[in-house]
């Protein structure tokens, strides 16, 4: 009985004429090596498999073969050291375990990491750096002159904004008076003076900043010149002459104050016509 147990047994377990070998011999990280495991004469078919196969991260294997008396491991190691295979099954044989493989350093045993470094950075595109540094000196220059440039750039936009008030408060006023001459004959001369000396005075406090409405005509022509005084001056006498104001003394008027308008067109914008 005790000899058929040890002959079952015996048939059971595969027949490995030695020890497994690597080739090539001296192994490093990332060389594709095979692991040989030597058989013994008939022990085993020809068999190969190349999915589905066992791996660690430190060692893959890309296929396992079995023929002509031995089995081949064909594997990629990341890691140096002693890497144990891991177990793996072939039909007729069962699994077979406890192989090892060897893997030596470049480095000859100098103190690295014996874990592969990931991917160098790519290498940057000729004229990079040339580019960086015009991208950045012209920024640099762009910055300086903005600086420089900004005392001369307010002075010009007021003086733009200020110019293009003046020629808009002018457009407003030429359209009221041409309005009141077309009404000139139809409407109460002496309430449309009233309105064309108010409205005078406001055109003169917006063009110039200086409130007109307040200021008398002794006040008025140190500040706009005597041009503007004599208007309003016009204006007062009319309106408080104790007489009827006529449509012919109301359109006279709104000759005059339209005159004034029109030389303001080539004014500087304090109320003066410039030199």
């Amino acid at each position: 009985m005790a000899l058929l147990i040890i002959a079952l047994f015996s048939a059971a377990m595969p027949l490995f004429s030695q020890e497994a070998y690597q080739i090539p011999q001296t192994v490093y990280v990332g060389d594709r090596a095979l692991l040989v495991l030597p058989l013994e004469e008939g022990a085993l078919a020809n068999w190969e498999k190349t999915t589905g196969l066992p791996s660690l991260p430190q060692l893959h294997i890309h296929r396992i073969t079995a023929a002509k008396g031995q089995i081949s491991i064909d594997f990629t190691a990341f890691s140096t050291g002693f890497i144990e295979v891991p177990a793996f099954e072939i039909p007729g044989l069962g699994t077979i375990s406890g192989l090892k493989v060897s893997i030596a350093s470049i480095f000859d045993g100098a103190s690295t990491s014996t874990i592969l470094s990931p991917p160098a950075a790519p290498l940057p595109v000729p004229g990079t750096s040339a580019l960086v540094s015009g991208i950045i000196a012209g920024a640099i220059i762009l910055s300086f002159v903005f600086v420089l440039s900004s005392a001369w750039r307010k002075r010009w936009c007021n003086l733009i904004l200020k110019r293009l008030l003046h020629y808009y408060l002018i457009f407003k006023m030429n359209r009221f008076l041409s309005k009141m001459h077309k009404t000139a004959a139809l409407c109460d001369a002496q309430n449309g003076l009233c309105r064309l000396h108010n409205e005078v005075r406001r055109f003169m406090s917006r063009i110039t900043g200086i409130d007109c409405l307040c200021l008398t005509v002794s006040e008025i022509e140190p500040v706009l010149g005597a041009d503007f005084a004599a208007l309003i001056n016009r204006c007062d006498t009319l309106r408080f002459a104790g007489v009827e104001v006529t449509a012919t003394d109301f359109c006279v008027l709104l000759d005059a104050v339209q005159g004034y308008v029109n030389t303001l067109s080539v004014s500087d914008g304090s109320g003066r016509r410039a030199a």
